[in-house]
């Protein structure tokens, strides 16, 4: 699914597969505690990585299934919707994305772009006056809008078309996230101190009660065996004797293995 149009499919050079399978399983084991509590019954979890993961991609499988054909490789376009994209902006490795979902916000973006110096009036087109016409000519569409937000800031360009109705948002890299005004003025970074790292940003959950602000986070993330003590002694029970057995065999630690 992943890649451009007529391209090889392209790694996402994410391993999803951990997170997600992660999320799944804290599900499952909620599931499986709320189930021992009402009947007293034990549950067995059992977890695969794949099976997690089937819903990232469960509409190329349903296509295969159904429609008997390989769902399109689309990069960043859009199955109905063009332009679909995201395009340069002024200075270096700078870039907005940029949709356009029906009619009307065509026409207001033609608009925009008409009242630029040299005049763009190629938007008003006939040929780009529908969905289906902006799809058939979608190139076209892609390399007149790169010139003209090559030449425009992108923060400003990105606030000026949502207060017009199009969906936009600028491109951050990793550093420009923290920064950002819309998490920050949801309060979405939360700082915590964590042991060799010191202050680090923490994302926070992406809901929230009604007229409440983010989840708190209690503590950061553990660091390798900061919490084998709690667990073994705390809460299985485990003498002092097989903690230091199972130390001592490697099969637990403070200390990569490697």
């Amino acid at each position: 699914l992943q890649g451009e149009e007529g391209a090889p499919p392209m790694m996402q050079h994410v391993a999803l597969g951990d997170p997600i399978a992660g999320i799944y399983g804290a599900a499952a084991l909620l599931a499986a505690l709320w189930h021992r509590e009402r009947t007293g019954e034990g549950q067995q979890v059992d977890l695969s990585h794949v099976e997690a993961l089937f819903a990232m991609g469960v509409d190329g499988f349903l296509e295969q299934e159904i429609a008997g054909r390989s769902a399109p490789r689309l990069g960043r376009r859009h199955r109905d919707h063009a332009p679909h994209g995201v395009y340069p902006s002024a200075g270096v490795d700078k870039w907005i994305t940029i949709t356009v979902t029906d009619d009307t916000q065509w026409r207001t973006l033609g608009d925009l772009m008409a009242v630029a110096v040299p005049p763009l009036l190629w938007p008003r087109e006939e040929r780009f006056a529908t969905a289906a016409g902006r799809k058939a000519n979608e190139d076209a569409i892609d390399r007149g809008l790169a010139e003209w937000t090559v030449l425009r800031d992108r923060d400003l360009l990105a606030n000026k078309l949502l207060n017009l109705g199009i969906p936009a948002a600028p491109i951050y890299d990793v550093g420009e996230v923290l920064e950002s005004p819309q998490l920050i003025a949801r309060g979405f970074w939360q700082w915590m101190e964590r042991e060799w790292m010191g202050r680090q940003p923490n994302p926070s959950m992406p809901y929230r009660a009604a007229g409440g602000g983010p989840c708190g986070i209690d503590f950061p993330s553990p660091v390798l065996g900061q919490h084998n003590e709690a667990v073994l002694r705390g809460i299985l029970g485990l003498a002092n004797e097989e903690i230091e057995a199972l130390r001592a065999a490697g099969v637990i630690g403070n200390e990569p293995a490697t």
